[in-house]
């Protein structure tokens, strides 16, 4: 790997990092979901939700990292199945890009061909677990 190379790869894990500070941080600071899923003030901003009233794949997932922020992980399942586990994802990476950002320490070095393996594993992960979600809310008639 040249210089070039390896300070490509550290703004990159400092742009990471940056964001992901950003929404573990929120996950602290935004208040607990209210019984209507409400989180403060802020209206939902998922277009097929506003649609159709059902949750798309990902809907749920702030508020499930908003409970995970707080220690309410039993709350944080009912937002979203796999809350916890993008939760842990999140802070997994979010160390790794630190780490390798600040002090040039990779904890970890996955192939390309395994990062494509996993990131189609979790994006399909996600996409079932919504489908299952939406045949479950449809067949007992609840609301998310």
């Amino acid at each position: 790997m040249n210089i070039a190379e390896q300070s490509r790869m550290r703004a990159d894990a400092g742009a990471a990092w940056a964001t992901l500070t950003a929404i573990l941080a929120a996950s602290l600071l935004l208040p607990l979901p209210g019984r209507d899923g409400s989180l403060g003030h802020l209206p939902s901003v998922c277009p097929f939700y506003n649609l159709t009233g059902l949750p798309c794949p990902g809907c749920g997932l702030t508020r499930a990292f908003v409970c995970l922020g707080h220690g309410q992980w039993r709350e944080s399942l009912h937002w979203h199945p796999l809350g916890w586990l993008v939760y842990l994802a999140c802070l997994l990476v979010w160390l790794r890009s630190g780490l390798f950002w600040r002090r040039g320490v990779l904890l970890w070095r996955l192939p390309p061909s395994v990062q494509a393996c996993l990131g189609w594993g979790a994006a399909a992960l996600i996409l079932l677990t919504g489908i299952a979600r939406i045949g479950w809310l449809t067949a007992h008639g609840s609301r998310f």
